[in-house]
């Protein structure tokens, strides 16, 4: 998949892309960065009607191909290094999203994977009826 990412875009629009490829995963864009294994802290997270162009530290437009065989830590420091953005990847689990922080050495395509089996519906033996017998 290719992002296009200019003074245009919001952060919602960019998630919007990321996770109809992926969806079980979710892109967050973060004032600052993290280091390798650190979770970023959600207070520093852009609200998804920003424009990338008042978050990024480098005044660069261009177009990020992303492939599912890509590590996170491989995405995350490309968005860092080309647009000057702090980006997290987040996995579903069930209901809630999980920042990627342990992982990141996994591909796209593994988190995604893994996102789609912790949310998926647990199946349970259906119930039999016992009675009482006299």
């Amino acid at each position: 998949m290719e992002l296009v990412i200019n003074e245009t875009k919001t952060v919602g629009e960019i998630q919007k892309a990321f996770n109809k490829r992926f969806p079980y995963l979710k892109i967050s864009f973060f004032k600052k960065p993290h280091a390798a294994g650190e979770a970023s802290p959600l207070s520093e997270m852009h609200h998804v009607d920003e424009l990338i162009k008042d978050i990024r530290h480098k005044d660069k437009n261009g177009i990020i191909s992303i492939d599912g065989d890509m590590q996170v830590n491989q995405l995350e420091m490309l968005f860092q290094e080309v647009f000057g953005l702090s980006v997290q990847i987040f996995r579903k689990s069930g209901e809630n999203w999980l920042q990627t922080t342990t992982t990141d050495s996994w591909t796209l395509n593994q988190q995604n994977m893994k996102g789609k089996e912790m949310s998926a519906p647990i199946e349970t033996e259906e119930q039999q009826d016992y009675h009482e017998q006299a």
